[in-house]
Parts: structure tokens; C-alpha cells; sequence
């Protein structure tokens, strides 16, 4: 199935016109965390700043939402709070300096 990463920034939509093709839901969410961190790495490179809200929205062939995961998510997880998935879901909560999943 093809996917369309949409990237979404206090100042609009990036549309992913093309889409790529991947044959799980799982292997989708692994590609939004790469591309996501590769996105953070050339703007820090660069000295840009980075926009706080800016998210991947990823949609399905038919136009569905499958997965959305804000790069703020992939920053925290990367500082050592948790796989982004959790963060984004808000299953990780702090516990004086380290964090713990939660079950719900």
C-alpha cells in the first residue's frame, strides 16, 4: 500500500505528493521516526530553528490518517525519554528524572 508523508508546521502543509510504498502499518511508523529525526538532524546542522508543532501525518492510499507522530516526540525520545510512539501517545510520564510507560 503507498503512503503519503504529510509534514505539518505552524505555517502550513508540506504534501507528499508522491507517497511510498511499505507493506506494514509498522514499517511506516519506523520510516516516520526516521524521517523525522533525519529532518531534525539537517535543520540543527544548519542552525535553523526548529518549528515546535511540525508533525508527519501520514495517510493511507484512500486519504486516511494512519499515523501521526510530532517531531517534539522524536526530540524527547531521543534525549532518553521513551520510543516516540509512547511519547506521542502520551503513555510516558515523568518520574523525577527518568520517565515510565504507563498502560493506558
Amino acid at each position: 500500500m503507498r503512503y503519503y508523508f504529510n509534514v505539518l508546521t505552524s505555517e502550513g502543509v508540506v504534501p507528499d505528493d508522491e507517497g511510498t510504498e511499505f507493506a506494514s502499518l509498522g514499517q511506516v511508523c519506523l520510516e516516520a521516526e526516521a524521517g523525522a529525526r533525519e529532518i531534525l538532524a539537517e535543520r540543527l546542522r544548519a542552525g535553523e530553528v526548529i518549528d515546535a508543532t511540525t508533525t508527519f501525518e501520514v495517510k493511507d492510499e484512500s486519504g486516511t490518517t494512519v499515523h501521526v507522530l510530532p517531531f517534539t516526540a522524536v526530540l524527547l525520545a531521543t534525549i532518553g525519554r521513551g520510543r516516540p510512539s509512547a511519547v506521542a501517545s502520551g503513555k510516558v510520564h515523568e518520574v523525577g528524572r527518568g520517565s515510565v510507560l504507563s498502560d493506558g
